[in-house]
């Protein structure tokens, strides 16, 4: 060894002597090589600071623990909630947009440039919302939290009020409708005008505490973007209507051939108060995680169908969805992303044109059809009951849970393992991917590769050959880098600079130390490369033990062979077949010669064909794509670890499932309240549609909706 190098030498004198004096054995085994470096690691390592992420390639982490009967657990669904955020971008007027124009502004909004909570005039830049602000400096960590908690709060005292006004509204009605004992104050047969009183003022408080519902899903109808504020604001508003025009004249409601739907209304608007808890909750929790997480890696498509389709070879199919982890330090668009519109509120956009035009078509009939009414108030009593019950009926109670009940439970469990999905727009986003692309580290994070034995076979000295095949290995991010700092006691500063480190495709890596040419890899790189001083294939078999084997070489000749063993960890192989089930393939980079797609589907038990390892000559492009950045915007963000990666993209997948599935529903509700209101009025027995009907028939729909979507675990 040179002189300037013995400051570097590994404290391994004593066992070098005892193996220059023999001559009769090459092969010494680990324990007996590296007994002096490796004395007490175990104990040492017992609250050790971990390595800078400077020093250690990001690629080797440790996994988290998953436990199997976790993956069973179905967390309690919550209450849902309401506001609206300081959009940032400009967004043109209507009036001045094209086709083509209004077609991309479409499509913004529902990625979530638009946001489900308004709280103001959010087509006027001089009234856009300030009381929800955008997530744009960590500085603002204290003032975001404070202005969650006080939406939370709003919508919570909001709940309760709908909540008392709907138990109320409902009970005197259902206790009108099934002719059971009440109070002779509420019995519409003996005081209508109290019963129709009543009723309304509890809709006029509901509509006061819920005003800016009204307001902006009234609004939204007409900048033609309805949303499932617009349906509850429509059902709520026609009830009111209706119960006061009835006040004029009360005595009619005595014959029962008309009603009042207001309590059905009402608690609409109370499960649209649930939906919009659920949001804000969601998002608590959501940036609680963000604001303390130190690790932050944003999962990424690659929108360029191009790179994508080369990198995976066109093994992805016809269209290939890659997703990525980047590291990042500030996760943009929080707030954007978190309240980004769903697929409920494209459901009310696209159906509550029809639902009103059928109310106002059932109110038509009722004209011709409704032979009770006899002088022209009676014919509106009747027009306006007909238009609320058939809005009534077709507006769903589950329409704005039907995509944050499954959100809600996917975002309590991925908030267990440091992974958050932030809005519906993950689930629109990563539903599709086919394809992800990770680096060997993420399947044998650190614990999970270990050395089992080292033959020497050249002349040059152990420890040189340990820090020579240290330094190689820490230069292309090997996996075996974390069994080589244990073996360094952790001191990185002993590395050696490797120049012209080029990974030689599957096979392991060659570049230069000191200027002398260095190979770290597999056999056949080693062939590759004419090296002389290979042992035999039979020997090399009988060194391994069924461990893999690896090569350094220095200057054209091998001088050490390590035997390597790979475990995978519970959690990671889980969820790695779980992506195979969703038919997702992984495409992993590596620098190590022995990890090959076979090993990997032999270790995973998986199918080899879902494993690809990307070709060294893509290596700039994988770089390129998951690089870190100082701020990525995205709806999901993990800790970088495998596990909780694979589990945000299947639980996109089943988020949007879910949400597909409960939409179905609703159309199958929506068509069948319409068909059901059509044909009684048809028959003249609309007035057998109750109120408390309508409530039975929207909470069996909604039962229906959440009993569909628990089939499918999250």
């Amino acid at each position: 060894m040179s002189e300037n190098n013995k400051d570097t030498r590994i404290d391994v004198d004593d066992i070098l002597n005892e193996y220059s004096a023999s001559s009769d054995s090459k092969d010494i085994e680990l324990e007996q090589i590296i007994t002096e470096v490796n004395r007490d690691t175990a104990s040492s390592d017992e609250g050790k600071t971990p390595l800078s992420d400077e020093t250690e390639p990001p690629e080797i982490r440790a996994e988290p623990e998953i436990t199997e009967t976790e993956a069973e657990e179905v967390p309690e669904t919550e209450p849902a909630a309401e506001s609206v955020l300081t959009e940032t971008e400009t967004v043109p007027q209507e009036d001045t947009l094209t086709e083509e124009d209004m077609a991309q502004l479409r499509k913004m909004l529902g990625k979530g440039a638009a946001f489900t909570m308004r709280t103001a005039d959010d087509a006027d830049e001089s009234k856009i919302p300030t009381a929800q602000s955008e997530y744009t400096d960590k500085k603002d960590t204290e003032k975001i939290l404070a202005q969650i908690a006080r939406l939370k709060s709003s919508l919570s005292v909001r709940a309760a009020v709908l909540l008392f006004a709907t138990v109320f509204s409902v009970f005197i009605t259902a206790a009108n409708d099934l002719n059971l004992q009440l109070a002779a104050v509420f019995d519409r047969t003996v005081n209508p005008s109290a019963y129709l009183f009543t009723n309304t003022i509890l809709g006029i408080v509901a509509v006061g505490f819920s005003y800016s519902v009204i307001t902006m899903g009234i609004k939204a109808i007409f900048q033609r973007r309805a949303d499932s504020d617009s349906a509850a604001a429509v059902n709520l508003l026609a009830a009111i209507i209706a119960g006061l025009a009835t006040l004029f004249d009360p005595e009619p409601l005595k014959s029962g051939f008309f009603h009042l739907y207001t309590s059905a209304a009402i608690a609409g608007m109370l499960f649209n108060t649930f939906g919009k808890l659920s949001v804000v909750r969601r998002t608590q929790r959501s940036f609680e995680y963000l604001s303390k997480a130190e690790n932050i890696y944003a999962v990424t498509l690659i929108d360029n169908d191009d790179t994508a389709a080369y990198i995976t070879n066109g093994s992805a199919g016809s269209k290939k969805e890659l997703a990525a982890m980047r590291r990042t330090a500030f996760a943009e668009d929080f707030m954007k992303n978190s309240y980004s519109a769903d697929l409920a509120d494209r459901f009310a956009e696209k159906t509550l044109p029809f639902t009103i035009c059928a109310a106002i078509i059932v109110g038509l009939l009722s004209i011709a059809f409704e032979k009770n009414s006899a002088g022209a108030n009676d014919k509106l009593f009747v027009f306006l009951a007909s238009v609320s019950g058939t809005l009534s009926i077709c507006s769903s109670f589950a329409l704005s849970l039907l995509v944050n009940l499954p959100l809600a439970k996917a975002s309590r469990k991925l908030a267990d393992y440091s992974g958050v999905m932030l809005g519906y727009s993950s689930a629109e986003d990563f539903a599709d991917v086919n394809s992800v692309i990770l680096d060997a580290g993420h399947l044998f994070p650190t614990g999970t590769v270990e050395f089992v034995n080292l033959k020497m076979l050249g002349s040059v000295m152990i420890d040189d050959c340990i820090l020579y095949a240290a330094s190689m290995a820490n230069a292309a991010k090997s996996v075996t880098c974390p069994a080589f700092y244990k073996m360094l006691r952790g001191r990185l500063d002993m590395l050696l600079e490797v120049t012209d480190c080029t990974n030689e495709g599957s096979l392991g890596v060659s570049g230069r130390i000191n200027s002398r040419h260095m190979l770290f890899g597999s056999r056949e790189l080693m062939e590759r490369h004419g090296v002389d001083g290979l042992p035999t294939e039979g020997t090399e078999d009988s060194f391994a033990d069924g461990s893999r084997v690896v090569y350094l070489a220095v200057s054209g000749r091998a001088v050490m062979m390590f035997a390597v063993t790979l475990s995978v960890g519970a959690a990671a192989e889980r969820w790695v077949r779980e992506l195979e089930d969703e038919s997702v393939e992984l495409h992993v980079r590596s620098a190590d010669g022995f990890i090959t797609r076979e090993l990997i589907a032999h270790l995973f038990d998986i199918s080899a064909s879902t494993v690809k390892i990307i070709p060294a000559a893509y290596n700039e492009d994988y770089s390129r794509i998951t690089a870190p950045a100082e701020r990525l915007s995205s709806s999901m963000l993990c800790s970088g670890h495998l596990p909780t990666f694979a589990m945000l993209l299947i639980a996109a997948k089943r988020v949007k499932f879910s949400a597909n599935l409960g939409i179905a529903v609703q159309y199958g509700a929506m068509l069948l309240g319409a068909a059901i209101s059509a044909v009684m009025m048809v028959f003249g027995s609309f007035a057998q549609i109750t109120p408390t009907i309508v409530i039975i028939y929207n909470l069996a729909f909604a039962l229906i909706t959440y009993l569909m979507q628990s089939m499918r675990r999250i």
